[in-house]
């Protein structure tokens, strides 16, 4: 909880970061945890460790789509669509285990970003 406060409404992002490692040093394996010290090292740039944590938090149980929809938007910015589209595709197979009224809104922004980035990498192939 403190790392969120320092992320969204402190904006000391490396207060944050220390409290989100503290916090996984008594809680490796917490979804919500991992999702969010990933979006937090997205938002530094630290795109590698981002990666590494939401990939940790894709083999937990239960599943957790923000998880997910968090690496690929890393995919998006980084300059790869491909992995993006294949993450989305793999969220969107697992949707019917894991709906739930929480994980609509997170399913809604996966499929306008699948549309997105489709939309995107079909008009480059058009292009050239």
């Amino acid at each position: 909880m403190m790392g969120n406060i320092y992320t969204k409404h402190k904006r000391d992002l490396n207060i944050a970061e220390f409290y989100y490692e503290c916090g996984l040093e008594h809680h490796p394996e917490d979804g919500m945890l991992l999702n969010n010290y990933a979006n937090l090292m997205m938002e530094k740039g630290n795109f590698s460790k981002a990666e590494q944590l939401f990939k940790k938090t894709l083999n937990l149980r239960p599943v957790y789509p923000n998880s997910y929809f968090g690496l690929a938007l890393l995919y998006r910015v980084t300059g790869h669509p491909e992995e993006s589209l294949k993450v989305l595709e793999r969220l969107f197979i697992l949707m019917p285990k894991t709906a739930g009224i929480e994980s609509t809104q997170i399913y809604n922004e996966a499929r306008n970003l699948y549309s997105e980035i489709k939309a995107e990498t079909e008009s480059k192939t058009t292009i050239h």
